[in-house]
């Protein structure tokens, strides 16, 4: 329950302590100073009901604990503990000396009641205040992307069906128990049968058992309401799961394989060098060097195309109209360079470096140069 706003007033006594232990260039008074928190409030306002549950904390300080957990890499307990004694972080939190701090579990409670959509309106928000104060211009962008590593054990293609096979048995149990008891009954044979067996052949074997349990798995009868029912949506997803891991492991060079059943949007893709996990790709303001607009696509996601989408998804939430965009060698593609260069359309000049040319066995420029 979100009460009214309770700001914790300052006393004589605190506001000297934090003049003597503050130095006057710390980098959170600057922060402090610069960035409006209190016109957070009434975005996120927005994700508590009024009339429910206990009294919540400040949630203009809860975002101003996570920046401080983000900006200098902490954990909810870290951050807390810290902002107990380091008075700069109290000074920034503008609480009195002797106030008390939120639990860490409620800043993991706050993150779920924003959600990614809650943060996105909070980053747009800061562009935005960045805009109004003339910081971020739209001459030029800059864009860029990185990969990040999934945080996963990618396993053996036996290990991914056997995962595959095991989750899609625990969800349909509820709707199937025989069904399920009797592939766990082959599942044992299957094993005894296998032993000894290379590798590649236990493989053929576990694939063959995928595949006729989606025999079934597709014609289990759906129960009343079952979009409002939880374990029939949980075996929808995971036969729909079954299936794809059947597809990859039949169709090897089809692309797009899934790499985890832990992670299933992480995909394998060359940064650089092979990597399993996602690429961040942003758009960044030249003059300010401030993001204003970010993505996350899976590791073989369509790099050059995001250009447009990022593109279209800042001037869609500021209003705004980027002038020119500058694209590493990715953006050296006909298609894209038409798009968002179409004066019907986006309109953007676009800066990117020629691709290298193609050896073709012919004549090149130094064969034409006069020798003295």
């Amino acid at each position: 329950m979100l009460c009214d706003p309770v700001t914790p007033r300052l006393s004589d006594f605190d506001q000297q302590v934090y003049r003597i232990v503050v130095r006057r260039d710390h980098f959170l008074r600057k922060v402090l100073e610069v960035v409006p928190w209190d016109t957070f409030h009434d975005l996120l306002a927005s994700y508590y009901t009024p009339d429910m549950g206990r009294p919540a904390e400040s949630p203009v300080l809860m975002l101003k604990l996570e920046y401080l957990r983000y900006h200098c890499n902490l954990s909810d307990r870290e951050v807390i503990s810290r902002a107990e004694t380091d008075m700069a972080f109290r000074y920034f939190l503008q609480i009195p000396v002797r106030w008390g701090l939120p639990t860490p579990s409620s800043l993991c409670i706050f993150r779920g009641r924003l959600g990614t959509k809650g943060f996105r309106k909070v980053f747009r928000q800061v562009v935005q205040i960045a805009r109004e104060n003339g910081i971020v211009k739209d001459r030029l962008r800059i864009k860029d992307a990185t990969h990040v590593i999934a945080n996963m054990a990618v396993p053996t293609a036996l290990a991914l069906v056997a995962q595959t096979r095991d989750k899609l048995l625990a969800a349909a149990e509820p709707f199937v128990p025989l069904l399920v008891e009797g592939e766990r009954v082959n599942l044992e044979m299957l094993r005894e049968a296998t032993k000894g067996q290379k590798p590649t052949e236990k493989l053929a074997t576990r694939l063959a058992q995928l595949r006729e349990m989606l025999v079934w798995a597709n014609e289990v009868t759906e129960p009343e309401n079952a979009e409002a029912n939880r374990a029939w949506q949980t075996f929808l997803a995971q036969r729909d799961l079954a299936q794809k891991i059947l597809d990859d492991q039949e169709h090897p060079d089809a692309g797009d394989r899934i790499r985890s059943t832990t992670d299933l949007d992480a995909r394998r893709a060359k940064h650089g060098e092979w990597f399993d996990g996602y690429l961040i790709d942003i758009l960044i303001d030249a003059d300010s060097e401030i993001i204003t607009q970010i993505n996350v696509l899976p590791g073989n996601g369509d790099e050059a195309a995001d250009a447009v989408d990022l593109i279209r998804q800042e001037e869609a939430a500021h209003g705004n109209d980027v002038a020119a965009i500058s694209i590493d060698g990715v953006g050296f593609n006909g298609a894209l360079l038409r798009e968002l260069e179409d004066p019907e359309g986006l309109n953007v000049d676009t800066y990117v470096p020629p691709g290298k040319e193609r050896e073709t066995g012919r004549f090149t420029p130094k064969d034409f140069e006069e020798e003295w």
